[in-house]
């Protein structure tokens, strides 16, 4: 598998020049593009499986272990990432290489439980948990786990910076679940919008002290980050980010960038899906024994 890294500030401009060109290119393919991806055969299987899946309606999808129910109700272009299987394939990329049996896991965006149910079965599940903004995928990502067999905390709740405990965000959501944020698309006049609590970060950070950390909360990433500034992560070595810049102009992503990097982690993107960031360093406790 192919990377590009970036491990230092001096290397931080040409190394994000190089991601946005990719996340363009990717967002507004060529013809020659499409038909040269067409042809590779990774996506040659992938709609073989979206085809069999739609012809068969089939309600299960099983990726990498993890069963996915309920298939045939969600949307056209999730049930195409589900039966092709590309659904999360960067992130589980990257998991299947840092991913440690010792390790204990927080992710931010629980998406349809996948990962945190795949790290679960890596890891003991008492040791994962997630925070999801988004009531109705509460109740799905439980309702996966159960289906594993699994008890995974699921914290309902938008990931901020709350040290009271009683804050409220706008909540913005739409037909998929991908599209719904605490920040809002003003472009998509079709979200809705609801009340909910604030999890505190730096609280929840401190709680459960997890070695690695799974983040796509849709744009709401660079307003936490952001806002924690004076939070060292100190017991994650590792973390696997979404990174929405299109919601965003550059230098929000530069300063994101400069964050980890100031942090000590080295940064990269993955090789197909520049918007996938893996960030991996040693924690801090163990730096400062070295």
């Amino acid at each position: 598998m192919r990377f590009h890294t970036c491990r230092s500030l001096t290397e931080a401009s040409g190394w994000l020049e190089k991601v946005c060109a990719l996340q363009v290119s990717q967002s507004r393919p060529t013809l020659l593009t499409k038909l040269k991806r067409r042809f590779e055969l990774d996506w040659l299987l992938g709609d073989f499986h979206r085809f069999l899946g739609i012809f068969f309606k089939k309600n299960e999808v099983f990726i990498e272990g993890v069963c996915i129910p309920g298939v045939r109700f969600y949307p056209p272009a999730i049930q195409t990432e589900l039966y092709s299987k590309r659904y999360e394939g960067a992130e589980l990329s990257f998991l299947r290489e840092a991913l440690m049996p010792d390790d204990s896991v927080l992710e931010l965006g629980g998406g349809l439980g996948l990962l945190s149910s795949w790290c679960g079965n890596k890891v003991s599940p008492n040791k994962v948990w997630v925070v999801e903004a988004n009531p109705a995928q509460v109740k799905k990502i439980q309702e996966l786990h159960r289906g594993m067999s699994q008890q995974i905390q699921v914290i309902s709740g938008a990931v901020g910076n709350d040290p009271d405990g009683k804050g409220t965000i706008d909540f913005f959501f739409g037909k998929n679940f991908w599209d719904a944020s605490t920040v809002k698309d003003e472009s998509n006049l079709s979200l809705r919008s609801l009340k909910v609590p604030i999890v505190d970060f730096a609280k929840l950070l401190q709680a459960k002290n997890p070695s690695v950390l799974i983040c796509d909360i849709e744009g709401a990433e660079f307003d936490l980050f952001e806002n924690i500034s004076g939070v060292k992560l100190e017991s994650i070595r590792l973390i696997v980010l979404e990174v929405h810049s299109q919601k965003f102009d550059d230098a929000k992503v530069q300063k994101l960038l400069s964050y980890f990097l100031t942090l000590g982690f080295s940064v990269q993107h993955h090789h197909r899906e520049p918007h996938v960031w893996r960030l991996q360093r040693q924690p801090l406790s163990l730096q400062s024994s070295i």
